[in-house]
């Protein structure tokens, strides 16, 4: 321990009596000493703002300028919906009185007759949607698989994720004009082959590029674990990879028929 003269202080006694002006300037009070009291309870000292400043008045421009605005939007938010609730209620109750079971499965009325259904459109829209995901999600998720697993750095890989972005992007337009040219010309007419070859071209990118990305998405850890058990890499994609990334892909495929 070093000698101090008696007179003198040492530095940890000086540093308290050095901070006190300190805080004295910034409006604190100094240490030892008691807080201001207000009402019985310590108060807290702001440098430029009072609490009674802080409390809301309707006297206030300002809070009525609130106010106001917030009526006046609340009001055109109103009045904006009114043709909205008007045709659902429209649409129920002219809808409804003439809907029926017979609907679902009849077929439209000839022109200037009364009844039929829109059966043909309900059936035609579930056979192209399948023959779609019979031909998209399987060579989708084949894709997906050679993307992600077996050869993502190669040049092969590269092409393919161009062509897919860029068919993902491809108006139905062109892929209906290509189903036109490629099915219908060929067959010499109209089938739900020719649509849901044009469908599977719109859901395709979207299932292959999303399974690619759900795949990618699992651990590399469960990889390691089932080769370090034995597994081959085929038996790691079936049993290992495409049941943890079955959530994504399923995704994938909703988007793609929707």
């Amino acid at each position: 321990m070093p000698d101090f003269p008696q007179n003198e202080q040492t530095p940890r006694e000086q540093a308290p009596r050095e901070q006190a002006p300190r805080e004295q300037a910034r409006g604190e009070p100094a240490r030892g000493e008691p807080a201001p009291q207000l009402d019985g309870r310590p108060r807290v000292i702001f440098d430029a703002m009072e609490m009674r400043a802080l409390e809301r008045s309707l006297r206030k421009p300002r809070t009525l300028v609130s106010v106001f605005l917030s009526g006046v939007v609340t009001v055109l938010t109103l009045f904006a919906l009114v043709p909205l609730f008007s045709v659902i209620i429209m649409l129920f109750y002219r809808g409804g009185s003439t809907l029926s079971a017979s609907n679902f499965w009849s077929l439209p009325p000839v022109p200037f007759e009364e009844g039929g259904g829109f059966g043909n459109a309900l059936v035609g829209t579930l056979v192209m949607v399948g023959i779609a995901g019979l031909i998209s999600v399987p060579f989708g998720i084949l894709a997906a698989v050679f993307l992600a697993e077996l050869g993502p750095e190669s040049r092969t890989a590269s092409v393919v994720r161009f062509c897919a972005k860029v068919l993902s992007g491809f108006p139905s337009m062109q892929t209906g004009v290509f189903a036109y040219g490629a099915v219908v010309l060929l067959t010499g007419g109209f089938s739900a082959w020719a649509g849901g070859i044009a469908l599977s071209i719109l859901m395709l990118p979207i299932v292959m590029l999303t399974a690619e990305e759900a795949i990618r998405m699992v651990r590399s850890k469960m990889r390691e674990a089932s080769i370090g058990m034995g597994a081959t890499q085929t038996q790691t994609v079936w049993r290992i990879l495409l049941p943890t990334a079955m959530p994504g892909i399923l995704t994938g495929v909703m988007l793609a028929v929707a």
